[in-house]
């Protein structure tokens, strides 16, 4: 019988040799696709471009409180205690349940719209909207898997790693017209805030656009799929 469970374990232990290797052997495929990527070679041993330190940083940056920023849950008992119960009250998207165990998911319980993610991983949700035809054991299904793997394993993103996998069900926030709201990432460098992209259309066609802080458009090639 097809014990899914045991092949997504070997799978897992795969990926962990595969990422042993290549960081033993200076790390090829990270320089691989990022010349694919960017037209250049990756400098690891002196970075120059904002690029090269993304992902030297990535790969030498253990900082503690990557996998506390990186984890969608415990970032918000970190929210609380930076900014006070109230402060954090303001920001904070009201969670409705969080589980380890996606059998535990009380269905009947919640409200008509809502969205489920996983705490440790990009790309894991599901937005649940009264539109989407998802059946309880269909949610089930895909949020076990996604408790199953690792992310960012193979690219060397440590802190993902440290983090205890969690599925989180959050209050689904909407524009007036009933659409999914802008996306906006602040980039901040040495505590100040440097440029802001603004993606719209996150789930049905996603562009993006980089701003100044002073919401003048940045003119790179930023408008290709986020």
């Amino acid at each position: 019988m097809f014990n899914l469970t045991k092949n997504y374990r070997i799978l897992e232990f795969i990926k962990s040799v595969y990422a042993i290797i290549d960081r033993m052997c200076g790390y090829p495929s990270q320089k691989k696709k990022f010349y694919e990527q960017h037209g250049y070679h990756l400098n690891f041993l002196n970075p120059k471009t904002f690029n090269e330190k993304i992902v030297w940083k990535k790969i030498n940056d253990r900082n503690p409180l990557l996998p506390i920023t990186a984890d969608k849950f415990c970032v918000r008992e970190y929210i609380v205690n930076q900014l006070g119960e109230e402060g954090a009250k303001a920001i904070l998207i009201p969670l409705f349940y969080v589980t380890d165990d996606p059998k535990s998911i009380p269905f009947d319980r919640l409200p008509e719209r809502y969205i489920i993610k996983s705490n440790h991983g990009s790309g894991q949700n599901l937005i649940i909207n009264g539109k989407t035809t998802y059946t309880n054991e269909e949610i089930i299904r895909i949020c076990a898997n996604w408790l199953r793997k690792s992310y960012g394993l193979t690219k060397h993103e440590w802190a993902y790693q440290k983090i205890k996998r969690k599925i989180l069900i959050e209050e689904l926030i909407m524009e007036e017209d009933g659409s999914i709201p802008k996306d906006f990432k602040f980039y901040v460098f040495q505590g100040k805030c440097e440029m802001v992209m603004v993606i719209f259309d996150r789930f049905i066609g996603p562009t993006r656009t980089l701003y100044t802080p002073e919401w003048e458009i940045i003119p790179l090639p930023s408008n290709s799929p986020a």
